[in-house]
């Protein structure tokens, strides 16, 4: 089978994985999952074996009207038999009766997956929590972020388990492009900071428009970043890729931050959950460097916007 073709059966995959997230329902787990399927969520937990899958994923919450899904930076990788995806979800539940309600949170997931006789199969799920927002009555029952204790001890997910530890068969130029700019981010939430200076330039310039900030050097941005997981718990940086364009050796693309609805709306209602928000736009330069792209600038600026949600409902 062709690495086209892996790529779709694993995508088709993925697709019934996200919808029995999102609705409850999982129906013919054995075609998802392999039989020893691991699970380990830092909001729900570990499991093991197929029996344990509709605990691990259970939406404890009342049935919601509605059910809003984004899964974005998706990176894939496959090696011959193996393959490993890493990706954001970000969810938001609706109640509408007399009053509407809402929840809302974002995961940091990352999926392999085993190649067997009968096809490819989910074998490892693992998920961080990231924030949550909303009505968390509905997930009492879950592991929430504890802003008392020491960050790192409450994830699942560490640097040293991203994609790129993994060999896989040659991309595109727009495949790799698009790993590297979804690696920002990665460095950014994962404090993954070798990876950081494998995919830019030693030089690279990375402009913040928005506090007005300059940071000249790879040691620059990452000294920023550590005094900023310092500060936070978790941080989750989700982008939609908007366009690419190579020239030779020579690239610019464009991207935006997709947040959580709060961030531009203030207030979530009936009109407004449906949309994605974005925050910041960035323009980003890259340069290949010996068959690899490598950041050169990044800039970007503020502007809250938003749009009819490409996620599933």
């Amino acid at each position: 089978m062709s690495f086209e073709e892996d790529k779709k059966e694993i995508e088709k995959l993925n697709h019934k994985f996200y919808s029995g997230y999102r609705t409850n329902k999982w129906d013919e787990l054995n075609k998802i999952f392999h039989n020893d399927i691991e699970i380990h969520s830092s909001a729900t937990g570990d499991f093991k074996g197929l029996d344990q899958v509709e605990r691990a994923f259970l939406y404890p919450g009342p049935k919601p009207y509605q059910a809003k899904q984004n899964v974005e930076n998706i990176l894939l990788r496959i090696d011959d038999c193996y393959a490993i995806q890493s990706c954001h979800m970000i969810m938001i539940y609706s109640y509408q009766k007399d009053n509407f309600h809402y929840l809302q949170y974002g995961l940091t997931c990352l999926l392999k997956y085993k190649k067997t006789k009968m096809g490819w199969r989910i074998c490892s799920f693992t998920s961080d929590l990231c924030w949550i927002d909303g009505n968390t009555y509905w997930v009492n029952i879950w592991n929430l972020i504890n802003y008392k204790i020491e960050y790192r001890s409450q994830r699942k997910i560490k640097a040293d388990d991203s994609i790129w530890h993994v060999h896989t068969r040659e991309k595109t130029d727009i495949e790799k492009i698009k790993e590297v700019l979804f690696g920002y981010g990665w460095v950014i939430d994962e404090e993954d900071y070798d990876l950081f200076t494998e995919i830019s330039v030693s030089d690279i310039i990375i402009e913040d428009g928005y506090h007005s900030l300059c940071f000249n050097g790879q040691q620059a941005w990452i000294d920023f970043l550590k005094q900023l997981n310092q500060k936070e718990v978790f941080l989750h940086h989700t982008y939609r890729i908007i366009s690419i364009d190579i020239e030779k050796t020579y690239a610019k693309a464009r991207m935006v931050r997709l947040e959580p609805n709060r961030i531009g709306s203030k207030v979530i209602g009936q009109d407004n959950w449906k949309y994605d928000w974005f925050t910041l736009d960035y323009e980003i330069e890259l340069v290949k460097l010996k068959s690899q792209w490598k950041l050169k600038k990044v800039h970007f600026e503020k502007a809250i916007r938003y749009e009819l949600t490409k996620g599933y409902l």
